[in-house]
């Protein structure tokens, strides 16, 4: 009777259930997947320039290693500047136009060549550039794969942050998804929240949860490298999917 009454509930809904393990199934039994999570460290990164597209292009490079395709061709290209709202001390633009944090695209031009465009101010945001490449170069696996279900093309973007969680960037994707800030420049002083991605941060926290489940005692190893909440979260989840024998 207590055991119906106290049901273990999990961090997200049953349809965002549903749909992430029926994805996370279907990934690792398509591709290959990482049987660790990726951390900020100089163990999977090694010594990275300090600066300039040229660090951007080594973290592409230490990517595309830890996801076994360092052979494929792509090019990296940074976009050009977003423009500033702020133009004057007391002007400021409505609806400036802002183009994405990043972008995968064949350039069928030229033989079909493999470019990923990324956003320059990433270049000061290390954690949400390692989670928008990861991203678009899941973009590059799937599109080139065939395996695409049909179906699947109008989640194409939330599958693909499922296809970068179980490759094993999870924690850049949970760290990256909501930032909270203080600004201050010479027009104006406050507070800004920054983000990107497709899943939220429960989402993609019960993502990476399902990778702990038969060895939820590694989970205490990542803990310096989450967000504190988001710890909580994790383990929380891990507890629900041995509670349900869910894997």
């Amino acid at each position: 009777m207590l055991k119906r009454l106290f049901k273990p509930k999990n961090i997200v809904d049953h349809n965002q259930e549903y749909w992430i393990d029926s994805q996370y199934n279907w990934l690792i039994h398509n591709f290959n997947y990482a049987e660790e999570i990726i951390l900020p460290t100089k163990y999977f990164f090694g010594d990275l320039p300090k600066s300039g597209h040229e660090r951007a292009e080594a973290i592409l490079n230490v990517i595309k290693k830890l996801m076994s395709i360092e052979d494929w061709p792509c090019q990296l290209i940074a976009q050009e500047k977003d423009t500033d709202p702020r133009v004057s001390e007391t002007v400021i633009l409505e609806n400036a136009p802002t183009r994405p944090l990043g972008s995968f695209e064949f350039d069928y031009t030229s033989d079909g060549k493999a470019i990923i465009n990324y956003a320059p101010h990433l270049l000061n945001d290390t954690t949400n550039l390692i989670a928008t490449l990861a991203h678009e170069l899941c973009h590059y696996i799937l599109l080139t794969s065939n395996k695409i279900r049909l179906g699947d093309h109008d989640e194409e973007e939330h599958l693909t942050d499922m296809f970068a969680i179980t490759s094993g960037f999870g924690l850049f994707l949970a760290n990256s998804r909501f930032n909270f800030s203080q600004h201050t420049d010479p027009y104006s002083q406050g507070w800004k929240i920054t983000g990107g991605g497709y899943l939220n941060e429960w989402e993609i926290i019960y993502g990476i949860s399902k990778i702990f489940s038969n060895k939820p005692e590694d989970v205490t190893a990542i803990k310096p490298y989450v967000k504190p909440h988001l710890y909580k979260l994790l383990r929380k989840a891990i507890s629900y999917n041995l509670k349900t024998k869910r894997t």
